[in-house]
């Protein structure tokens, strides 16, 4: 019963058109070549419509030619478009709203030509002014509408050598099949005559879950890997503005390509490893112990940044405030030495607070849940596939907490040593971190925003946790954002180090500067 099910078959049997396709895709011939080439069509019969527009006869081969175009031209566009696997162009939901627009006026026209006077002349006066009125074409080539907007779309661009690449994974996967469904043959043919257990029939069931797999993985590599290398570079970081793209991350493409490709070529599979850590689902099947400490120690990330924020606030501005700072700058120690023992302090004290709440969720999801779980396979920064245990997986995430806090500490000790009012300073580093987490969790769709400070400190998202699981809690996009269109791990670590730097630096040079009276 589940072999005769189709669905290997016609996953291979996709592949292999898609291969087809993309190995006879002309570039220079094909694509928005052969749609601006029929719409040169259009033009040239309506010019020619135009010219014996003067004429007192009814031109009613000339209006049917013209007609039978457009309709030519509206079929191909459709076509084009609506293919979600064979993308022969690239469209921004703008430019094909103002095309498909257009394509209806056209439609409008030609259906309302019944209603007009058989007077010779009367209908093609209609039409050529209806045409003319909408500002879709003139009556010289090369002006209208339509003209501006198929010049806006992007040509999708295989390249013939890649392509010829991830046409090996048909013929693998064509081979590993055929081993597959001799495996489940010769199993069933040995077990068939036994009583049924319920081990024998789980072992059927994996082998046969392997065996759809196998050709689900080969589909997937050529079609992701195929978008990946046919889509223009230019157009990588606002691709969700496209047609068939709306829901699609370049980065999250480029996950699911390499996960994939590592499990195929690996023959490997995915149901024998757990998914990163996350604020949205389990990692395993159950929600087990490090899953718990990992939402647990993210809420508890929060509130420890926000006491921080507070401390380290008041830090300078504080003291200035109250006059005790005065009592600090005459004892035998630079000022350096003392903003740098202060920051130290309130460093330690966030670590401290991020390991004892570590600890404590650990127990406590130990006790309850238990901490057993598979390995973890994960796709750091959108390329390498790596397969790691939970813990240090969890060591990471604890990690990256901790660079989100002493980023907000600086920046707090920062605004610290420029305000005198304490108040003030409370005031401004609070209202700076929840600034930043709106802007982390809403604006992840802004190529410019991806290069703010705020928008660089939170690296977790590196490790695929942010595209485990699609959810429109608002909650779970501030405390675990998405990577911003653009952006890679290591333009958020350059970003990061520099900006903590500067936030370093320049407080020891307005504090040592500064009069203290």
């Amino acid at each position: 019963y589940y072999l005769e099910n189709r669905d290997a078959i016609n996953y291979l049997n996709d592949a292999d058109d898609l291969m087809y396709f993309y190995e006879n895709y002309d570039t220079d011939n094909d694509g928005l070549y052969k749609l601006k080439n029929l719409w040169k069509n259009i033009e040239t019969s309506f010019n020619e419509y135009y010219e014996m527009y003067s004429s007192s006869k009814d031109n009613i081969n000339e209006r049917d030619a013209l007609f039978s175009k457009i309709d030519s031209f509206s079929t191909e566009y459709n076509k084009m478009i609506s293919s979600k696997t064979k993308i022969y162009i690239l469209v921004k939901s703008s430019t094909d709203d103002g095309i498909s627009d257009s394509i209806y006026k056209l439609s409008e026209i030609k259906s309302r030509i019944a209603a007009i006077s058989s007077t010779p002349g009367t209908r093609d006066a209609f039409v050529i002014n209806e045409i003319r009125d909408t500002g879709i074409m003139s009556s010289k080539s090369g002006n209208g509408i339509m003209k501006n907007l198929l010049n806006q779309i992007t040509q999708f661009k295989p390249n013939k050598n890649e392509i010829a690449t991830l046409r090996t994974y048909v013929s693998t996967a064509v081979t590993r099949l055929m081993v597959q469904k001799e495996q489940i043959h010769s199993y069933y043919t040995e077990t068939k005559d036994q009583s049924p257990k319920s081990q024998q029939i789980q072992h059927l069931r994996k082998l046969i879950a392997d065996y759809k797999l196998t050709a689900k993985y080969a589909f997937d590599i050529i079609n992701d890997g195929s978008l990946i290398n046919g889509i223009p570079s230019e157009i990588e970081t606002n691709l969700t503005s496209y047609v068939n793209f709306s829901n699609q991350n370049f980065y999250q493409l480029k996950i699911e390509y390499n996960q994939t490709k590592y499990l195929f070529d690996n023959e490997l599979y995915e149901y024998n490893y757990a998914t990163p850590y996350s604020l949205s689902q389990p990692s395993n099947d159950t929600i087990n112990g490090m899953d718990y400490s990992y939402f647990a120690l993210r809420l508890c990330s929060v509130f420890i940044t926000v006491y921080l924020v507070v401390l380290a606030a008041g830090t300078i501005a504080g003291e200035q405030s109250a006059g005790t700072l005065k009592l600090l700058a005459i004892r035998p120690f630079s000022r350096s030495k003392l903003l740098f023992g202060k920051s130290l302090a309130i460093f330690a004290i966030g670590g401290i607070l991020l390991a004892v709440s570590s600890v404590a969720s650990l127990v406590i999801g130990g006790v309850t849940y238990g901490l057993s779980s598979a390995s973890i396979m994960t796709v750091f920064n959108g390329t390498q596939t790596l397969i790691i245990s939970p813990l240090i997986l969890y060591i990471i995430a604890f990690l990256t907490m901790y660079i989100e806090i002493m980023f907000y500490a600086s920046l707090s000790i920062f605004i610290s040593t420029a305000f005198k009012s304490n108040v003030g300073a409370v005031s401004i580093s609070t209202l700076a971190f929840f600034v930043s987490l709106i802007l982390n969790g809403v604006l992840t769709g802004l190529p410019a925003v991806g290069f703010l400070p705020f928008t660089n400190i939170s690296f977790f998202k590196y490790y695929g946790s942010a595209f485990v699981a699609n959810t429109n809690s608002f909650i779970t996009m501030i405390l675990s954002p998405g990577v911003f269109v653009g952006a890679t791990f290591w333009s958020s670590l350059v970003i990061y180090l520099l900006t903590v730097g500067v936030l370093i630096y320049i407080p020891h040079l307005i504090f040592k500067n500064r009069d203290l009276k």
